[in-house]
């Protein structure tokens, strides 16, 4: 019960947090975004975030922070997912900028597989 009380609670938290900050900031444009011109979304601190705490689960076990950084990602993804699905791009942009990214999607998970092996337990 403990931990489907941590799960949700922090799922709630990202919700909620991520809400507020949209609603601070307005349309202004984030620092990472500014400087990368990269079209960064809290989804993705979210799937980053998501993959961490998959590691922790599986290597390391349940463990309370395990647990909260698994909510607080899933909640950081979920509440931009619906949205995202409403983007109007057109189908032939989609599958461009998909087959463009092929070199970076594979070293980014790459990496996560060094991740995997270089954390000990």
């Amino acid at each position: 019960m403990r931990n489907k009380l941590l799960f949700s609670g922090s799922m709630l938290f990202a919700f909620l947090f991520f809400r507020f900050i949209v609603i601070v900031k307005g349309g202004s444009v984030s620092l990472l975004r500014a400087a990368t011109g990269l079209n960064v979304h809290h989804r993705h601190y979210g799937a980053v975030l998501l993959i961490a705490a998959c590691v922790l689960l599986i290597f390391y076990g349940v463990s309370w922070l395990a647990v909260i950084l698994a909510g607080f990602s899933t909640g950081t993804v979920l509440d931009s997912f619906i949205s995202s699905l409403l983007y109007s791009n057109s189908r032939a942009m989609e599958i461009a900028n998909y087959d463009s990214v092929l070199a970076p999607t594979l070293l980014l998970l790459l990496g996560v597989v060094v991740l995997v092996f270089v954390v000990r337990k």
